[in-house]
């Protein structure tokens, strides 16, 4: 992916994304501070990536918290709690 397909990679807004998972903004922001999803904060309010979001989906995403810690709020962190 070369840098003008990156750019155009953010284009996905979270009011959008939170419809069509049948969620809230809240929840994905916070899959955002996990490092689950990529997203940029624009003066029009967030933007997400395609491709990121995609992983996210994925049959086999099981991707891990990019806190570095158990954050609550992404499903990797709530199941590794449980255990």
């Amino acid at each position: 992916m070369d840098s003008s397909e990156e750019l155009n990679d953010f284009d996905l807004p979270i009011q959008l994304v939170a419809r069509q998972l049948k969620t809230t903004e809240l929840q994905i922001l916070m899959y955002i501070r996990c490092g689950l999803i990529e997203a940029e904060e624009t003066a029009a309010g967030w933007s997400l990536s395609r491709s990121s979001l995609g992983r996210f989906l994925g049959p086999t995403s099981r991707v891990a918290c990019a806190t570095g810690r158990h954050c609550s709020a992404c499903p990797g962190c709530r199941q590794g709690a449980e255990n």
